[in-house]
This record gives C-alpha cells, structure tokens and sequence, in this order.
C-alpha cells in the first residue's frame, strides 16, 4: 500500500478533527478551493486513506477509554480516602456526585440506558452504595457540628 504524502495526512488528520468537515479538511491540505469537492470526494475512497481515518479515529477512541478510567479512578480515590488523609468534605461530595453523574444514579431524563453502563452502575451501587452513604453522613454530621459550633456563643469569663 503506497504511503500518504504530506498533504494528504494533514486533511486526514484535519477530517477527524474537524468532525469530519470535508471542506475545512481539504482547506487546512492546501487543496485547491476550485476543485475541493472532487479531490475530496477522490480521497475518501482511497483505500489508504480510509485506513488512516480508521487507524486514527482508533486510536483517539482508546486514548479517550483510558482518560476516562482514570479520571474514575481517581473519583474514587478522592471519594473513599481515608478520614485521616487531607481531604476536605466539599471535595470529597463533589467526587461522589460526578461518580454518581457518571453511573447515572439520578438521572431526570427517562433515557434508554446502555447495557454496559447499566451493569457497572449496578456492580458500584452493590459493593459501594454503603460506602458512599457512610461517607455522605458523616460528611453532613461534620457539616452540622461546625455549623453548631459557629452558632455557639463564648460569654466571656468576667460576665460570669
């Protein structure tokens, strides 16, 4: 298979980013701006071509799988450290609410769900949900004993 020239891996690469804007693509290729619509139509039936977009479209999937992950990863982490660790309550309700966001767990559309979001919501919700409740407590009982504690007045020791 003959390798892409200069021009064309610049509107391939341009095609995907642009969400596959064809005219914007062959502009940022130096196409000529007569004869756009053709050369381009040309070029997506190259089977190179093609292959590259799918190579590339691949690869910016996976890339995306393997942010997302961590970013979870980390969600939990923040959510669930420990008492002990620096952590301070609004970071840690924050954490719980885009896991919650992200698992759909209140949702206000009636949005068919997919099967495989639907199955890791149930598999967090049985091994964490009492986790997450335990946490969100004992996050709003520290908010209420601050809350009290801001509330209390200090009579100073010469009234007394």
């Amino acid at each position: 298979m003959p390798k892409l020239t200069d021009q064309q891996k610049t509107f391939v690469a341009e095609y995907i980013r642009s969400g596959f804007d064809r005219q914007q693509a062959a502009k940022a290729a130096s196409y000529s701006k007569k004869n756009w619509p053709s050369i381009v139509c040309k070029l997506l039936q190259k089977s190179q071509i093609k292959a590259e977009i799918d190579r590339l479209f691949e690869q910016i999937e996976q890339k995306s799988t393997v942010e997302a992950e961590e970013i979870i990863k980390e969600l939990r982490k923040l959510a669930f450290a420990p008492i002990s660790e620096r952590v301070g309550n609004a970071d840690r309700l924050r954490a719980l609410e885009l896991l919650g966001k992200y698992l759909a767990m209140w949702s206000e559309k009636a949005v068919p769900e997919d099967p495989e979001k639907a199955q890791r919501r149930r598999e967090f919700m049985k091994s964490e949900w009492a986790e997450v409740l335990r946490i969100a407590t004992n996050i709003r009982l520290d908010k209420i004993a601050q809350e009290k504690e801001a509330n209390v007045r200090v009579i100073p020791s010469n009234v007394i």
